[in-house]
């Protein structure tokens, strides 16, 4: 599945750059499989992934993306 930065919708000029990098690591096999929704009034946001959603309030979406690490990094 091919997409076009055109048919990405973001809130933001970063978000926009940063969809620009993931988009052309479609061509390296990546799919988009996917999306997150945000209430502005409030952060909260729901991941929706493989017909899952994850509720997160603007706290723990921050920890997500900014503090926490990936248990993939913490190899023995």
């Amino acid at each position: 599945m091919k997409k076009k930065l055109e048919e990405i919708l973001t809130a933001d000029h970063n978000s926009r750059m940063t969809a620009k990098k993931v988009v052309e690591k479609l061509e390296c096999g990546y799919e988009i499989s996917g999306l997150v929704i945000i209430k502005p009034e409030t952060g909260e946001r729901c991941i929706i992934e493989m017909s899952a959603g994850r509720w997160l309030n603007k706290e723990e979406m921050r920890w997500l993306m900014h503090e926490s690490e990936s248990p993939l990094n913490n190899k023995a």
